[in-house]
C-alpha cells in the first residue's frame, strides 16, 4: 500500500507510519512537495494536516494586497478535489488529521468531490 503524509510534525508523521509498517510511506513536509507528489503519482491513503505553519521555511504566496500567506490544509484538499473533479483522482481514501473548523471545511470539500475522506485525530 502506498500512504502520503502530509504534516509539519516530524512526530505525527511517525504515529501515521507505524499504522502502515508494511506500507510505502512518503512524508511531504510542505504544501509544494505534496501538490508534486499527488501529480506524479496515485496513492491507496493520504493523510491531510489542517495547519503547516511550523515548518522551517513554509510554501506561502502573496496575496493581491501584497500579503504574505501561508499554504495550509484547505489548500491540499482543494489540489486533491480539483484532480478528483477531473477523473484524476490521486487517492482511494484521504484521512483528515483535525477537529477544527478548518479540518470540517477540507472533509466539506473533499466530499463534495467523490472523495473517501475520514477524520483522525
Amino acid at each position: 500500500m502506498k500512504v502520503l503524509v502530509l504534516n509539519d510534525s516530524e512526530s505525527e508523521f511517525f504515529k501515521i507510519q507505524a499504522l502502515h509498517e508494511n506500507s510505502e510511506v512518503f512524508h511531504a513536509h510542505r504544501y509544494l512537495q505534496f501538490l508534486q507528489q499527488i501529480e506524479e503519482q496515485d496513492w491507496d491513503i493520504i493523510y491531510l494536516d489542517d495547519d503547516l505553519s511550523s515548518a522551517a521555511e513554509p510554501d506561502s504566496w502573496f496575496d493581491g494586497g501584497g500579503f504574505k500567506r501561508l499554504y495550509d490544509g484547505i489548500h491540499a484538499a482543494r489540489a486533491i478535489a480539483t484532480l478528483a473533479e477531473i477523473g484524476k483522482s490521486p487517492a482511494k481514501r484521504v484521512v483528515i488529521s483535525s477537529l477544527t473548523t478548518t479540518g470540517d471545511k477540507m472533509s466539506q470539500l473533499l466530499s463534495e468531490a467523490g472523495i473517501n475522506v475520514t477524520t483522525n485525530t
